[in-house]
């Protein structure tokens, strides 16, 4: 075996040779990189010379040799090797050129006799046909060369293969959605055998509430109307529901609604005395825990919510019986704490870990440069949203609402009113003697802005003022669409950032820098357990800091990884602590 060297530009693509009988052969198969540029020289494109640099990059980029690089593994990796490109100091127009001559490789394979996925069994060659239809094609590629069969394939193994992917460039979120496509191809497929554990939701089942029966829909629309408005005649006096609470009591509803019109047949529905029985309670529980593996918690917590508000409305008070709801909710089985607490766990990154993204995503700031304007400007956001998590653990509802203008703005700078009962770092202080009437960066969010109820006004802390500043002036203008939203982060269109969109940010951000998934919420369990551990247990600060009523709930819900074997420790430290001081 020979090779010989091809050089173009600055990149050497090697060329292993077969032996001239097989050379000779057309019928032999092209698995690898190697066999289609070997098939060259007897048969030479006329864009032979692009062809090889091109390979010679996805060989650097995937780092394999050319015989090791399966042609399939190409398809796999295409949308990153753009990204790999654009990291280099390659213009743009060389760019897209090598990406074009990537796909024209693939075309030059299919020409040859080669197909995708050769080798693979019939039921996967199926299955991937079929995910290239659904959008998913690249994941079940990656899932069928595993080589396991389709029923074997784990929740753990499409984790892994989006962790790889998020890691190496791609978009989390849009690779979450070809993880549903895929399970959902082998639940419609039925490619799963009987028994086999797989993450799949059954179909959608609930009914939008604008498609629910007309009497029906104006009943459940009168009721969240009455839970949310800031005065209703004969609501308890804490009933009122925050926005966010309307909306989920508003899927609960509907999600009721649809199993019994959907799942049971029971279109004649029309009615919320007819939606709210016993027969069809008792039926969605078991269906919900049976069925689905909904649970228990999610579940007591989403239909005692119901049940409570169609109680309390003096429209249904006397005329429903609702004596049976309480015992059948209380008679849902709940998960131990512990096993709560555990799985919760698995889910941590240490604080040390995420403090270090913001540093990470401002290194990654030239590489960006390149892409735009926007993109840098997205890049500082993110930068900005980690740290004010990593700072103030403020609920994700709080930050996605945060208004930094218009009449009653929860992030300003202005001098801080002498009246108010803010404490005041030692910094102001300072600068106040230097200049009484001088602009801090303060937040606000009065008692219907915060779960708990609580006025919360507080001066920005420092090491957040000089980023913020930054941000504002240069580069929050860059991501504003037609209409400003006024809130503080802003999601690709320009307008206020959803749930979803703000839970999806950070997710990647995590997953890429820090290899694990940790969700806005999860931050505050991490940054409770690390106040903990260096401040000896002061939960009152910490309850301050997490805007709780109660430091009961402090202790309850943020306590749990700092329990008994953090008492051991602390009392080993303490130990040897007083050990060195009798030296």
């Amino acid at each position: 075996m020979e090779a010989e060297n091809l050089q173009n530009g600055t990149l050497t693509a090697t060329i292993v040779r077969n032996s001239s009988a097989e050379d000779q052969n057309p019928a032999r198969n092209i698995r690898t990189l190697a066999d289609l540029l070997n098939t060259f020289q007897r048969d030479p494109p006329s864009n032979i010379a692009m062809l090889r640099t091109t390979s010679a990059h996805l060989a650097k980029f995937i780092g394999k040799q050319l015989d090791e690089i399966l042609l399939d593994s190409i398809l796999d990796v295409k949308d990153r090797f753009r990204r790999y490109l654009e990291s280099s100091p390659y213009k743009e127009a060389s760019i897209r050129s090598y990406v074009n001559y990537a796909r024209i490789l693939i075309k030059q394979a299919q020409a040859r006799g080669w197909r995708p996925g050769d080798g693979l069994s019939e039921q996967w060659l199926s299955i991937v046909e079929t995910a290239k239809k659904k959008r998913c094609g690249v994941l079940a590629r990656s899932m069928a060369k595993l080589g396991k069969a389709p029923g074997e394939i784990t929740a753990a193994d499409v984790e892994r293969w989006i962790a790889d992917r998020v890691q190496q460039g791609c978009s989390f979120k849009y690779e979450k959605a070809k993880k549903r496509l895929f399970w959902r191809l082998l639940r419609d497929g039925a490619y799963h055998p009987e028994g086999t554990s797989f993450p799949l939701q059954a179909p959608r089942y609930g009914i939008p509430l604008d498609r629910l029966p007309r009497t029906l829909r104006n009943e459940i629309s009168e009721i969240l109307r009455w839970k949310t408005a800031e005065f209703s005649i004969d609501r308890p006096k804490n009933g009122q529901h925050r926005t966010v609470t309307s909306k989920n009591l508003r899927r609960v509803f509907t999600a009721v609604s649809g199993y019994a019109i959907n799942i049971l047949g029971q279109k004649d529905i029309s009615s919320i005395r007819q939606l709210i029985t016993k027969p069809i309670f008792g039926s969605y529980i078991e269906w919900s825990i049976n069925e689905r593996h909904v649970k228990g918690r999610s579940l007591q917590g989403h239909l005692g919510m119901l049940l409570t508000a169609v109680g309390q409305h003096p429209a249904y008070r006397e005329l429903i019986d609702l004596r049976w709801g309480r015992p059948m909710i209380d008679s849902i089985r709940l998960e131990p704490e512990q096993e709560i607490k555990i799985r919760k766990a698995a889910k941590y990154l240490d604080y040390s870990i995420l403090e270090r993204i913001p540093a990470q995503l401002r290194d990654s700031k030239p590489a960006e440069q390149k892409k735009g304007a926007r993109r840098v400007a997205r890049l500082v956001m993110d930068e900005l949203l980690i740290r004010l998590l990593l700072t103030l653990a403020w609920r994700q509802n709080n930050i996605r609402h945060c208004r930094i203008a218009g009449p009653k703005p929860n992030l300003f700078k202005a001098p801080i009113d002498q009246f108010s009962l803010v404490d005041k770092p030692q910094w102001v202080l300072e600068e106040e003697k230097r200049s009484p009437m001088a602009d801090f960066w303060q937040f606000k969010f009065c008692p219907a802005e915060t779960k708990t109820g609580v006025a919360v006004h507080a001066v920005l802390p420092r090491p957040l003022v000089a980023l913020l500043e930054e941000y504002l002036r240069d580069f929050r203008p860059a991501l504003l669409g037609p209409v400003d939203p006024l809130t503080l982060f802003v999601n690709c269109g320009g307008r206020a950032i959803s749930q979803n969109e703000i839970t999806d940010e950070i997710s990647e951000l995590t997953l890429r820098y820090g290899g694990r998934v940790v969700t806005p919420h999860l931050f505050r369990d991490v940054v409770a357990y690390a106040w903990l551990k260096a401040h000896s247990a002061d939960y009152l600060t910490l309850s301050k800091l997490l805007w709780h009523r109660d430091v009961k709930t402090t202790i309850h819900y943020y306590g749990g990884r700092f329990n008994e074997s953090s008492g051991v420790c602390a009392m080993e430290s303490w130990l040897e602590e007083r050990a060195k001081g009798s030296k």
